[in-house]
């Protein structure tokens, strides 16, 4: 997976979408330089890229001569990353350094030329100084460029970037990155079929490194799928790569050997960093398998090849490996020249630069920590809030409910006594009427022995 490959195709899809955003720089320049990103677009989707130099190199210094500095630093940054597709890196430096001072002139609202910008510089830092912490930050900053433009090919690509810088320090805390990148490009708003392959890619890789055999044998034949499906070619060497190494895994020599030859056959299709990685790994299979003759080959043809495109990539694992052969080959003096060779850049060079990258790694996992820390409080206090809204929404509803069987009770306490007072007002007016209908009754008993009296005188 240790591949510059993809940012060739990155940066040429970046740089194609480039010439199809809206400037909104006003001036007369404004015809002109939209008229020179469709052209530099074009030629660069096609792989013209002797075109995009002839087209944009002198374009810089015109540009330059009319004080339009935002022309010159799209078409600089043509220009660099060509050079970079042609493995020219003092080029790529001198272009990267005319322009640089122009980068806090474009506008905020236009993303796409500041993520190609980062995208360069991380692949030139990566591949000639090794500067894995510098490299790592520059594609953290386009990373986010892409995500707040909401680019998903772009975002794809810059967390690609980060997973391959993982995957050179064999560092499974990469994953992460990886797993970012193949939700994003099978996501909803993803349409294109080469980032689905390079995130099924960066998927096997990282899980390799995890130790999950299995699981990544799953995204090394979706990726040949997708592979296939988008003739994403320079791919082909990497996915026999990630092959070949499961089946040495599961113990199939002889499928692990068919594989990487198919690898070494795709070469030819690939970037310098694949082929590199490729003589690494092969040449350690046929060390394991006691071709060591072969082995030294594969070893030197990749030290060759470092040396002569001026990239340190494997440099000093190739080194290391071919230190290790000549003495179990019995070539001492062979075997102690490159144990100095060795020795020298890992105190001039790896040892630092892992330095600094495991600082930065520190830094940010430091920053994640204290962003977790505060998410977590965030949703402590919303926690906490909600528990205070809900409790006082229990309490309102037991005071109304309290309220309610107070006023309730009251209200039958005074019905009843209201039907008590009833009862005794009606008991009292029946006994009135009783006396009354009394009273009349002995009246009526009087009048009649009175008649009585008189009718017998």
């Amino acid at each position: 997976m240790k591949r510059i490959a993809i940012y060739a195709f990155m940066l040429m899809s970046l740089l194609y979408s480039c010439g199809q955003m809206e400037l909104k720089e006003d001036g007369t320049s404004r015809y002109s330089r939209d008229s020179l990103l469709d052209l530099l677009g074009h030629y660069s989707y096609i792989g013209c890229h002797d075109s995009v130099i002839m087209t944009a190199r002198p374009m810089i210094d015109e540009a330059l001569e009319a004080g339009d500095t935002v022309t010159a630093f799209y078409a600089g940054v043509f220009t660099a990353q060509s050079f970079l597709f042609f493995e020219n890196t003092d080029s790529i430096k001198y272009y990267i350094d005319r322009i640089s001072p122009f980068y806090g002139n474009l506008d905020k609202e236009t993303f796409n030329d500041r993520i190609i910008y980062n995208n360069v510089l991380g692949c030139y830092y990566l591949r000639t100084d090794l500067d894995y912490s510098r490299a790592l930050s520059h594609f953290l900053e386009g990373l986010e460029l892409a995500r707040n433009a909401g680019y998903v090919n772009n975002t794809v690509a810059m967390l690609s970037n980060i997973v391959n810088i993982f995957y050179l320090q064999e560092d499974s805390l990469g994953y992460d990155y990886a797993a970012e990148a193949y939700k994003t490009a099978f996501s909803e708003n993803s349409r294109n079929t080469y980032y689905k392959c390079v995130a099924c890619v960066d998927m096997c890789g990282m899980l390799l490194l995890k130790g999950q055999t299995d699981l990544a044998e799953k995204y090394a034949v979706e990726a040949e799928m997708w592979c296939d499906s988008s003739e994403a070619r320079s791919q082909y060497a990497i996915i026999n790569l990630l092959n070949a190494e499961i089946c040495e895994r599961r113990g199939g020599m002889e499928k692990a050997a068919e594989y990487y030859r198919k690898a070494v056959d795709a070469a030819d299709m690939a970037d310098k960093g694949t082929v590199s990685n490729l003589c690494l790994r092969y040449g350690g299979f046929l060390e394991r398998t006691g071709d060591y003759d072969r082995a030294m080959e594969m070893y030197q043809k990749g030290l060759e090849l470092s040396r002569y495109n001026n990239t340190l990539e494997f440099k000093n694992n190739l080194i290391g490996c071919i230190a290790d052969l000549s003495y179990r080959m019995g070539n001492m003096s062979m075997a102690g020249e490159f144990y100095r060779l060795y020795k020298v850049y890992m105190d001039s060079i790896y040892i630092s630069r892992e330095r600094e990258f495991n600082l930065l790694i520190l830094s940010n996992k430091d920053i994640m920590y204290q962003q977790e820390i505060l998410v977590k409080e965030l949703r402590l206090q919303e926690s906490e809030r909600r528990f205070i809204i809900s409790s006082l929404i229990v309490v309102m509803v037991v005071v109304t409910m309290i309220l309610v069987i107070v006023h309730y009770r009251r209200k039958q306490k005074i019905y009843k006594a209201l039907v008590e007072q009833h009862r005794k007002y009606m008991q009292t007016l029946d006994k009135e009427k009783e006396l009354k209908a009394g009273g009349v009754a002995s009246g009526r008993n009087t009048y009649g022995k009175d008649a009585e009296v008189r009718s017998g005188l």
